[in-house]
């Protein structure tokens, strides 16, 4: 499966080819007669059409996906912040509770 980014890459490099295929057309429908013109035109408007779905669609995911990297770096980095705040502290806890002497119901109760 290809990853998103690299869709997007193949979409970027087929863009010249498609540009040059549509006006490729434009240049046979100057040339064509008016009965064969007809539905090279509404080939060429498909395509177009399609093409612009395709890339528009794609863009809005790039879009999409790079928000959703920005916001799980920063969860990410908060998470990093929480726990190494969180664990020294527990740490520290359980190391003063186990060094003081107490009965083994008194360590029940703190914990």
């Amino acid at each position: 499966m290809l990853k998103p980014q690299e869709v997007y890459n193949e979409l970027e490099q087929s863009r010249p080819k498609v540009e040059t295929v549509l006006q490729q057309g434009q240049e046979y429908l100057k040339k064509s007669g008016s009965g064969a013109a007809n539905n090279l035109q509404h080939n060429l408007r498909t395509l177009k059409n399609r093409w612009d779905s395709v890339t528009a669609r794609a863009s809005d995911k790039k879009i999409k996906l790079e928000i959703a990297l920005k916001e799980a770096t920063e969860f990410h980095e908060a998470l990093q912040v929480c726990t190494s705040f969180k664990y020294p502290v527990k740490l520290y806890r359980y190391v003063a509770v186990l060094s003081t002497p107490q009965s083994p119901t008194g360590m029940y109760h703190i914990f």
